[in-house]
């Protein structure tokens, strides 16, 4: 990258200021017909973030006034720089005790994060943030001890439908609904897994009263997918199966979004063995499968996701070989109507092995782990987008 820079500066005897970890991709042209003092602001058009890349091909005007202050996302492979409101990280309230391998909902006015692990202990408890509040409490507590749920909300419904359990990683098919409206009544059994097909760690996306539970963990990665219609959720035939993903993966992320359900990331069993594939069902359309989209830029399995301004954020993730903690701080933003991939800022405190969900305008990532594997942490923090 410097030595991109250092070129131009011998041939144009003239002071190129770029931001931060910037990259001006091979072959870029670069108008030097004016001098450009060190840190002075270049405009290419539009802000341009902190560690944005500008891809080959891209002119780059130095003539002109070029910030590149903004922390504004790089489209990835795109050769130029999309121009936008900023994106920023904040703290949240810190989580009573640690924790990961958590699901994370937001159900109504709240934010919960349920069951997972406390360092090697299991847990059952629910901890709740209402919107006003400036601390977390206890909400219902699980049926048992679960980690790595398959879990949903449903209008005023929470749904739990297969989950691991214990320190084998047991799968278990066992289906709860609570009724929030009701919440004393407790957690209600309904129409468990069907055996074969029983798993956690899946990915887990609500298109209208039906819960799509993708992939997941059973001995290892399964490529299975099946829907639940929650309208009838006593009844085992609400369970039906649907065509499998292209590969099998656990620890990644689905998210439902216009009448579609997407799913990106994951591994193979192992940790290590993450994966970049995006894929796309349309329910509408059973026989065509899914299909592939424009890839994940960094493979990772443990990620968080949800849609936030109509963008599939990912986040954090482990299976980092390059890091001796092992655990990702990117955080990157596909976009279904250009199918590209957008860099946003990274974690300040990475992590995986936790949920995403948008509560309160923001998107929201409570606990998970800050080391591969077993790490567990009580670090709230949200990604807001600034317009």
């Amino acid at each position: 990258m410097w030595l991109t820079i250092l070129a131009v500066l011998m041939v144009s005897a003239c002071a190129v200021a770029g931001g931060a970890g910037e990259d001006v991709g091979a072959g870029a042209d670069v108008d030097v017909g004016a001098d450009v003092g060190a840190g002075a602001d270049v405009d290419v058009g539009a802000d341009v973030g902190a560690g944005a890349d500008v891809g080959a091909g891209a002119d780059v005007d130095v003539g002109a006034d070029v910030d590149v202050g903004a922390d504004v996302g790089a489209d990835v492979g795109a050769g130029e720089v999309s121009p936008g409101p900023e994106w920023y990280w904040e703290a949240g309230p810190s989580l009573p005790s640690v924790v990961q391998e958590n699901a994370v909902l937001a159900v109504g006015d709240a934010l919960w994060v349920m069951g997972g692990f406390q360092n090697l202990q299991l847990v059952d408890k629910v901890r709740v943030l209402a919107g006003d509040a400036a601390a977390w409490g206890d909400g219902p507590k699980l049926p048992r001890a679960l980690h790595h749920l398959n879990a949903a909300v449903v209008a005023d419904t929470v749904f739990i439908v297969g989950s691991l359990q214990g320190f084998n990683f047991a799968a278990t098919g066992d289906a709860w609904r609570l009724d929030t409206t009701a919440a004393a009544a407790g957690w209600v059994p309904i129409a468990a897994m069907p055996t074969a097909r029983r798993r956690g760690s899946a990915g887990v996306a609500v298109l209208g009263t039906d819960i799509y539970i993708i992939g997941g963990f059973r001995g290892g990665a399964v490529a299975e997918v099946d829907r639940f219609d929650t309208t009838r959720a006593e009844d085992p035939d609400a369970w039906s199966a649907l065509p499998s993903l292209p590969g099998e993966r656990d620890h990644g992320a689905a998210v439902a979004h216009a009448g579609k359900v997407y799913f990106v990331g994951g591994r193979d069993s192992d940790i290590t063995a993450v994966h970049d594939d995006l894929w796309v069902f349309d329910p509408t359309r059973p026989e065509a499968g899914w299909l592939a989209l424009a890839p994940l830029p960094t493979a990772r399995g443990g990620i968080a996701a949800a849609v936030y301004d109509g963008l599939f954020v990912v986040i954090g993730g482990e299976g980092n070989s390059a890091v001796t903690g092992g655990v990702f701080p990117d955080v990157e933003a596909y976009d279904p109507t250009t199918d590209r991939w957008q860099v946003l800022p990274p974690m300040p405190v990475p992590r995986h092995g936790t949920g995403a969900v948008v509560f309160a305008g923001a998107l929201w990532v409570p606990g998970g782990a800050d080391v591969q594997a077993f790490g567990a942490s009580d670090v709230v923090e949200r990604l807001v987008r600034d317009r």
